[in-house]
C-alpha cells in the first residue's frame, strides 16, 4: 500500500493536483464553477498532510520553493488575504466541512496603545464572518477590559471623568451587536 509520506516532494505535489482537479469536477455540479483553483485545493490537500510550504502559504501567504510551481498569488492586501480564507472555506465547503477563526487576546491591542487596533480587529472579524458563509468567528476579550472599552473608560484618570476624544466609547448598536445578538446559522448551497 502506497502512502503519501512514501512519495518524493514533486510527487506529492502531482498527486495532490490530480487529486484536487478530480475534487473541482464532482464539486462543480453542486457548487457551480464559483470554486477555488486546482493549485488551491492542492495546497490546501498538502497542509493536510502536514506539508510545511503548504501550510505557511496558508498561515502566512508566503509561497515557499517547494510549491513554487503551483500558481499561488502571495497576498498583499488585506483583501486578498480574506480571498484566501473564502477559498479556504469553499475547499471546507466542498466536503461539507467549515472554518473556525480565533481571535483571542485582542484586548492586548489597548496595551499597544490602540483602541483603533483594537476597533479594526473587530471590524475586520465582521467582515469575514458577513463574506464568508462557513465560517464562524470567535473574540475572545477580557470582561473587565471590554467593560472598558465598551464605555471608552480606556486609559483614563481613576476619577469621574468623562471618556476623552481619543477613547470614546462604542456605538450603542456595536454593544448591542457584540452583547445581545444571537448566532445565526446560514443555508450552504
Amino acid at each position: 500500500m502506497l502512502v503519501i509520506d512514501d512519495l518524493d516532494a514533486d510527487d506529492k505535489i502531482k498527486l495532490s493536483i490530480a487529486y484536487a482537479k478530480r475534487i473541482k469536477n464532482e464539486a462543480k455540479a453542486r457548487f457551480g464553477e464559483n470554486l477555488p483553483s486546482d493549485d488551491f485545493v492542492a495546497v490546501t490537500l498538502l497542509a493536510g498532510f502536514g506539508d510545511s510550504s503548504a501550510l505557511n502559504y496558508l498561515r502566512h501567504g508566503k509561497v515557499g520553493r517547494r510549491i513554487k510551481g503551483l500558481e499561488l498569488d502571495e497576498p498583499t492586501t488585506a483583501h486578498e488575504r480574506i480571498d484566501i480564507l473564502n477559498d479556504l472555506a469553499l475547499t471546507a465547503q466542498i466536503v461539507g466541512a467549515s472554518i473556525a477563526l480565533g481571535f483571542d487576546q485582542v484586548e492586548n491591542t489597548l496595551r499597544l496603545g490602540s483602541r483603533k487596533l483594537f476597533v479594526h480587529a473587530l471590524t475586520q472579524a465582521v467582515r469575514i464572518a458577513e463574506s464568508i458563509a462557513n465560517c464562524a468567528i470567535v473574540i475572545v476579550v477580557l470582561g473587565a477590559e471590554y467593560e472598558k472599552i465598551a464605555t471608552g473608560k480606556v486609559n483614563q484618570p481613576p476619577s469621574n471623568a468623562q471618556p476623552s476624544e481619543d477613547t470614546p466609547p462604542l456605538s450603542v448598536s456595536d454593544c448591542d451587536r457584540i452583547e445581545q445578538e444571537e448566532p445565526f446559522a446560514s443555508a450552504l448551497i
